[in-house]
Protein backbone atom coordinates (compact mmCIF):
# COMPACT_ATOMS: atom_id res chain seq x y z
CA UNK A 1 0.00 0.00 0.00
CA UNK A 2 1.01 3.63 -1.01
CA UNK A 3 0.00 6.48 0.81
CA UNK A 4 0.94 9.58 -1.05
CA UNK A 5 0.07 13.24 0.53
CA UNK A 6 0.46 16.26 -2.03
CA UNK A 7 -0.44 20.57 -0.71
CA UNK A 8 -3.05 22.93 -1.96
CA UNK A 9 -1.31 26.13 -3.20
CA UNK A 10 -2.26 29.57 -2.64
CA UNK A 11 -0.48 31.59 -5.48
CA UNK A 12 0.17 35.59 -4.61
CA UNK A 13 1.54 37.12 -7.69
CA UNK A 14 1.92 36.48 -11.17
CA UNK A 15 -0.97 34.05 -12.21
CA UNK A 16 -1.92 34.25 -15.80
CA UNK A 17 1.77 35.01 -16.92
CA UNK A 18 2.41 30.61 -16.69
CA UNK A 19 -0.50 29.55 -19.57
CA UNK A 20 1.87 28.18 -22.32
CA UNK A 21 0.13 30.97 -24.64
CA UNK A 22 2.01 33.85 -22.29
CA UNK A 23 4.94 32.53 -21.12
CA UNK A 24 6.17 30.99 -24.51
CA UNK A 25 6.80 34.11 -25.76
CA UNK A 26 7.02 36.54 -23.18
CA UNK A 27 8.74 34.10 -20.69
CA UNK A 28 6.30 34.14 -17.10
CA UNK A 29 6.76 34.39 -13.53
CA UNK A 30 4.50 33.54 -9.88
CA UNK A 31 5.41 33.64 -6.37
CA UNK A 32 3.06 31.62 -4.23
CA UNK A 33 3.51 28.84 -1.72
CA UNK A 34 1.79 25.77 -0.49
CA UNK A 35 -0.03 25.10 2.79
CA UNK A 36 -0.60 22.69 5.25
CA UNK A 37 -3.72 21.08 3.83
CA UNK A 38 -3.40 18.65 1.29
CA UNK A 39 -4.92 15.53 -1.13
CA UNK A 40 -4.11 12.06 -0.07
CA UNK A 41 -4.16 9.16 -2.40
CA UNK A 42 -4.13 5.60 -1.16
CA UNK A 43 -2.92 3.11 -4.02
CA UNK A 44 -2.29 -0.63 -3.81
CA UNK A 45 -2.37 -3.67 -6.15
CA UNK A 46 -6.05 -4.97 -6.56
CA UNK A 47 -6.74 -7.52 -3.92
CA UNK A 48 -6.26 -11.47 -5.51
CA UNK A 49 -10.30 -12.15 -4.79
CA UNK A 50 -12.12 -8.92 -6.13
CA UNK A 51 -14.50 -8.92 -8.33
CA UNK A 52 -13.21 -5.97 -10.66
CA UNK A 53 -10.01 -4.93 -12.41
CA UNK A 54 -10.13 -1.50 -10.50
CA UNK A 55 -12.00 -0.09 -7.48
CA UNK A 56 -11.83 3.86 -7.20
CA UNK A 57 -13.06 6.02 -4.98
CA UNK A 58 -13.35 9.62 -4.59
CA UNK A 59 -15.81 11.87 -5.14
CA UNK A 60 -17.46 9.01 -6.58
CA UNK A 61 -16.55 5.27 -6.88
CA UNK A 62 -15.81 2.81 -9.77
CA UNK A 63 -15.68 -0.48 -9.99
CA UNK A 64 -14.40 -1.46 -13.82
CA UNK A 65 -12.92 -4.69 -15.23
CA UNK A 66 -10.95 -2.24 -18.15
CA UNK A 67 -8.62 0.82 -17.90
CA UNK A 68 -10.86 2.03 -20.98
CA UNK A 69 -13.90 1.99 -18.64
CA UNK A 70 -12.60 4.21 -16.54
CA UNK A 71 -14.71 7.21 -16.12
CA UNK A 72 -12.27 9.55 -14.01
CA UNK A 73 -9.99 11.17 -17.22
CA UNK A 74 -7.09 11.47 -15.05
CA UNK A 75 -6.92 8.60 -13.33
CA UNK A 76 -7.22 6.64 -17.07
CA UNK A 77 -4.93 8.95 -18.79
CA UNK A 78 -2.90 8.42 -15.59
CA UNK A 79 -2.55 4.42 -15.89
CA UNK A 80 -1.93 4.72 -19.32
CA UNK A 81 0.69 7.01 -19.45
CA UNK A 82 2.80 5.10 -16.72
CA UNK A 83 1.86 1.91 -18.62
CA UNK A 84 -0.03 0.15 -15.42
CA UNK A 85 -1.74 -2.70 -16.85
CA UNK A 86 -2.33 -4.35 -13.27
CA UNK A 87 -5.18 -3.96 -11.69
CA UNK A 88 -5.24 -1.46 -8.57
CA UNK A 89 -7.38 -0.32 -5.45
CA UNK A 90 -7.48 3.29 -5.45
CA UNK A 91 -8.54 5.91 -2.52
CA UNK A 92 -8.42 9.72 -2.91
CA UNK A 93 -9.89 12.45 -0.31
CA UNK A 94 -8.52 15.87 0.65
CA UNK A 95 -9.05 18.43 3.76
CA UNK A 96 -10.74 21.21 1.03
CA UNK A 97 -12.84 21.72 -1.25
CA UNK A 98 -12.41 21.27 -5.17
CA UNK A 99 -13.10 24.07 -7.39
CA UNK A 100 -12.22 26.34 -4.76
CA UNK A 101 -9.38 28.28 -6.33
CA UNK A 102 -6.55 26.28 -4.64
CA UNK A 103 -4.99 24.31 -7.30
CA UNK A 104 -7.00 21.02 -6.30
CA UNK A 105 -6.98 19.15 -10.14
CA UNK A 106 -2.97 19.64 -9.54
CA UNK A 107 -3.22 18.57 -6.13
CA UNK A 108 -5.29 15.26 -7.74
CA UNK A 109 -2.65 14.55 -10.33
CA UNK A 110 0.30 15.10 -9.03
CA UNK A 111 -0.54 12.89 -5.80
CA UNK A 112 -2.11 10.10 -8.23
CA UNK A 113 1.37 10.35 -10.13
CA UNK A 114 3.35 10.16 -7.02
CA UNK A 115 1.88 7.29 -6.06
CA UNK A 116 1.50 5.04 -9.21
CA UNK A 117 5.28 5.79 -9.52
CA UNK A 118 6.33 4.24 -6.09
CA UNK A 119 3.52 1.40 -6.99
CA UNK A 120 5.74 0.81 -9.91
CA UNK A 121 9.18 0.57 -7.81
CA UNK A 122 10.13 4.03 -8.97
CA UNK A 123 11.77 7.03 -7.48
CA UNK A 124 10.56 10.33 -9.22
CA UNK A 125 11.72 13.51 -8.71
CA UNK A 126 9.79 17.01 -8.16
CA UNK A 127 10.66 18.18 -11.04
CA UNK A 128 9.67 15.19 -13.59
CA UNK A 129 6.50 15.09 -11.53
CA UNK A 130 5.64 18.43 -12.75
CA UNK A 131 6.67 17.89 -16.44
CA UNK A 132 4.43 14.93 -16.27
CA UNK A 133 1.43 15.99 -14.53
CA UNK A 134 1.68 19.43 -16.77
CA UNK A 135 1.95 17.26 -20.18
CA UNK A 136 -1.04 15.14 -19.04
CA UNK A 137 -3.57 18.08 -18.05
CA UNK A 138 -2.29 20.30 -21.38
CA UNK A 139 -1.44 17.54 -23.76
CA UNK A 140 -3.37 14.45 -23.21
CA UNK A 141 -6.60 16.01 -21.36
CA UNK A 142 -6.60 19.49 -23.12
CA UNK A 143 -7.42 21.19 -20.14
CA UNK A 144 -7.83 24.84 -19.97
CA UNK A 145 -4.92 25.15 -16.76
CA UNK A 146 -1.48 26.80 -16.06
CA UNK A 147 1.89 25.13 -15.25
CA UNK A 148 1.99 26.93 -11.61
CA UNK A 149 -0.51 24.44 -9.66
CA UNK A 150 1.22 21.50 -10.82
CA UNK A 151 4.77 23.10 -10.28
CA UNK A 152 3.80 24.10 -6.65
CA UNK A 153 2.34 20.63 -6.00
CA UNK A 154 5.33 18.83 -6.65
CA UNK A 155 7.88 21.29 -4.59
CA UNK A 156 5.95 22.57 -1.71
CA UNK A 157 7.52 25.70 0.04
CA UNK A 158 7.32 29.32 -0.37
CA UNK A 159 8.86 29.45 -4.56
CA UNK A 160 9.35 32.03 -6.74
CA UNK A 161 8.61 30.40 -10.20
CA UNK A 162 9.86 30.89 -13.80
CA UNK A 163 8.41 29.58 -17.13
CA UNK A 164 9.69 29.63 -20.70
CA UNK A 165 10.28 31.52 -22.87
CA UNK A 166 10.49 29.39 -26.11
CA UNK A 167 10.82 25.94 -24.05
CA UNK A 168 7.23 24.89 -22.80
CA UNK A 169 9.15 22.79 -20.49
CA UNK A 170 11.46 25.20 -19.60
CA UNK A 171 10.80 25.65 -15.26
CA UNK A 172 13.06 27.03 -12.96
CA UNK A 173 11.88 26.98 -9.66
CA UNK A 174 13.69 29.17 -6.74
CA UNK A 175 13.00 28.69 -2.84
CA UNK A 176 12.05 31.85 -1.51
CA UNK A 177 14.34 32.63 1.60
CA UNK A 178 13.20 34.95 4.61
CA UNK A 179 14.59 37.09 6.71
CA UNK A 180 14.56 35.10 10.67
CA UNK A 181 10.69 35.05 11.81
CA UNK A 182 9.20 36.49 8.41
CA UNK A 183 7.67 33.72 6.92
CA UNK A 184 5.42 33.25 10.48
CA UNK A 185 4.55 36.60 10.53
CA UNK A 186 3.32 36.41 6.83
CA UNK A 187 1.29 33.42 7.85
CA UNK A 188 0.19 35.45 10.99
CA UNK A 189 -1.02 38.42 8.64
CA UNK A 190 -3.24 35.89 6.04
CA UNK A 191 -6.76 34.45 6.51
CA UNK A 192 -8.83 32.31 3.85
CA UNK A 193 -12.30 32.56 3.81
CA UNK A 194 -14.58 30.42 1.48
CA UNK A 195 -16.86 32.42 -0.47
CA UNK A 196 -19.17 29.26 -1.06
CA UNK A 197 -18.79 29.06 -4.47
CA UNK A 198 -17.66 25.98 -6.09
CA UNK A 199 -16.91 27.04 -9.86
CA UNK A 200 -15.84 25.54 -13.09
CA UNK A 201 -11.73 26.70 -13.40
CA UNK A 202 -11.77 25.40 -16.82
CA UNK A 203 -14.10 27.32 -18.12
CA UNK A 204 -12.86 30.79 -16.72
CA UNK A 205 -9.72 30.01 -17.51
CA UNK A 206 -10.01 29.29 -21.45
CA UNK A 207 -12.05 32.39 -21.59
CA UNK A 208 -8.99 34.88 -20.14
CA UNK A 209 -6.37 32.26 -22.31
CA UNK A 210 -8.38 33.66 -25.27
CA UNK A 211 -7.99 37.20 -24.29
CA UNK A 212 -4.64 37.04 -23.30
CA UNK A 213 -2.81 38.66 -26.22
CA UNK A 214 -4.98 41.63 -25.68
CA UNK A 215 -4.10 41.69 -21.87
CA UNK A 216 -0.36 41.96 -22.28
CA UNK A 217 -0.45 45.15 -20.54
CA UNK A 218 -1.98 44.00 -17.14
CA UNK A 219 0.02 40.62 -17.63
CA UNK A 220 3.35 42.91 -17.72
CA UNK A 221 1.72 44.79 -14.94
CA UNK A 222 1.06 42.10 -12.56
CA UNK A 223 4.86 41.20 -13.04
CA UNK A 224 5.87 44.18 -11.75
CA UNK A 225 3.98 44.06 -8.77
CA UNK A 226 5.34 40.66 -7.94
CA UNK A 227 9.09 42.33 -8.02
CA UNK A 228 7.72 45.18 -5.61
CA UNK A 229 6.19 42.43 -3.31
CA UNK A 230 8.88 39.96 -3.26
CA UNK A 231 11.43 42.66 -2.44
CA UNK A 232 9.11 44.20 0.05
CA UNK A 233 8.78 40.44 1.30
CA UNK A 234 12.65 39.68 1.68
CA UNK A 235 13.63 42.68 2.98
CA UNK A 236 13.75 42.78 6.82
CA UNK A 237 13.52 46.67 7.35
CA UNK A 238 10.57 46.52 4.93
CA UNK A 239 7.30 47.03 6.57
CA UNK A 240 5.41 43.68 5.75
CA UNK A 241 1.99 45.27 5.38
CA UNK A 242 3.10 46.59 1.60
CA UNK A 243 2.70 43.29 0.73
CA UNK A 244 -1.39 43.35 1.57
CA UNK A 245 -1.64 46.40 -0.43
CA UNK A 246 0.66 44.68 -3.31
CA UNK A 247 -2.18 42.03 -3.33
CA UNK A 248 -4.65 44.72 -3.72
CA UNK A 249 -2.95 46.34 -6.98
CA UNK A 250 -2.52 42.09 -8.08
CA UNK A 251 -6.41 41.74 -7.68
CA UNK A 252 -7.51 44.71 -9.28
CA UNK A 253 -5.29 44.05 -12.16
CA UNK A 254 -6.48 40.55 -12.10
CA UNK A 255 -10.19 41.51 -12.43
CA UNK A 256 -9.18 43.46 -15.71
CA UNK A 257 -8.45 40.05 -17.57
CA UNK A 258 -11.74 38.91 -18.14
CA UNK A 259 -14.98 39.70 -16.21
CA UNK A 260 -15.81 36.14 -15.54
CA UNK A 261 -13.37 36.46 -12.59
CA UNK A 262 -15.79 38.72 -9.83
CA UNK A 263 -18.86 39.35 -9.55
CA UNK A 264 -21.20 42.47 -7.62
CA UNK A 265 -21.80 39.18 -4.97
CA UNK A 266 -17.54 38.80 -4.40
CA UNK A 267 -16.65 42.50 -4.90
CA UNK A 268 -19.30 43.27 -2.05
CA UNK A 269 -17.91 40.27 0.33
CA UNK A 270 -13.99 41.76 -0.76
CA UNK A 271 -15.41 45.20 0.48
CA UNK A 272 -16.70 44.05 3.86
CA UNK A 273 -13.39 42.81 4.44
CA UNK A 274 -11.37 45.73 3.46
CA UNK A 275 -14.02 48.24 5.76
CA UNK A 276 -13.44 45.38 8.83
CA UNK A 277 -9.61 45.94 8.72
CA UNK A 278 -7.98 43.56 6.04
CA UNK A 279 -5.23 45.46 4.24
CA UNK A 280 -5.29 43.56 0.90
CA UNK A 281 -6.26 40.34 -0.58
CA UNK A 282 -7.28 38.63 -3.90
CA UNK A 283 -9.39 35.83 -5.03
CA UNK A 284 -7.74 32.38 -5.65
CA UNK A 285 -7.21 30.50 -8.54
CA UNK A 286 -9.02 31.23 -11.85
CA UNK A 287 -11.73 33.39 -10.21
CA UNK A 288 -15.79 32.85 -10.24
CA UNK A 289 -15.33 31.71 -6.22
CA UNK A 290 -13.54 29.54 -4.06
CA UNK A 291 -11.65 30.94 -1.27
CA UNK A 292 -10.57 34.72 -0.85
CA UNK A 293 -7.19 35.11 0.94
CA UNK A 294 -6.79 38.53 2.93
CA UNK A 295 -3.78 40.46 4.51
CA UNK A 296 -4.81 41.50 7.66
CA UNK A 297 -3.28 42.74 11.11
CA UNK A 298 -3.67 39.19 13.20
CA UNK A 299 -5.51 41.74 15.92
CA UNK A 300 -8.14 42.58 13.12
CA UNK A 301 -8.85 38.86 11.97
CA UNK A 302 -11.27 38.67 14.70
CA UNK A 303 -13.15 41.90 13.38
CA UNK A 304 -12.97 40.36 9.63
CA UNK A 305 -14.24 36.56 10.60
CA UNK A 306 -17.06 38.60 12.35
CA UNK A 307 -17.85 41.00 9.26
CA UNK A 308 -17.84 38.02 6.78
CA UNK A 309 -20.09 35.45 8.82
CA UNK A 310 -21.34 32.82 7.95
CA UNK A 311 -18.42 32.33 5.28
CA UNK A 312 -15.35 30.50 7.09
CA UNK A 313 -12.30 31.28 7.94
CA UNK A 314 -9.51 29.48 8.04
CA UNK A 315 -5.71 30.56 9.07
CA UNK A 316 -3.09 29.80 6.83
CA UNK A 317 0.03 27.40 7.48
CA UNK A 318 2.60 26.92 5.05
CA UNK A 319 3.69 23.98 4.05
CA UNK A 320 7.23 23.03 3.36
CA UNK A 321 7.60 19.80 1.96
CA UNK A 322 5.58 19.56 -1.40
CA UNK A 323 4.03 15.58 -2.26
CA UNK A 324 5.65 12.95 -0.33
CA UNK A 325 5.17 8.94 0.38
CA UNK A 326 4.18 9.58 3.70
CA UNK A 327 3.51 5.65 3.55
CA UNK A 328 4.82 2.44 2.05
CA UNK A 329 4.43 -1.06 2.85
CA UNK A 330 5.19 -3.26 0.05
CA UNK A 331 3.51 -6.28 1.56
CA UNK A 332 0.24 -5.45 0.71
Amino acid sequence: MIISRTPFRISFFGGGTDYPIWYCDHGGRVLGTTIAQYGYCICRGQAPLSPHTYTLRYAKSEYVDTREAIDHRVIRESLRYLDIQEGIDLTYNADLPSMAGLGSSSTFTVSLLHALYTLKGQAVSPHQLTLDAVHLEQDVLEEAVGSQDQTFAAYGGLRCIEFGPEERSWIQVRRVVLPPGRSKDLERHLLLVYTGKQRSAAAIAAHQIRQTKDRASQLAAMDRVLSAALEHLTDPTADLSLFGHHLNQTWALKKQLTDQISTPDLDHLYDRALEAGAIGGKLLGAGGGGFFLFFARPDDHETIRTALDPHPCLPVVFDRSGSTIVYQDETS
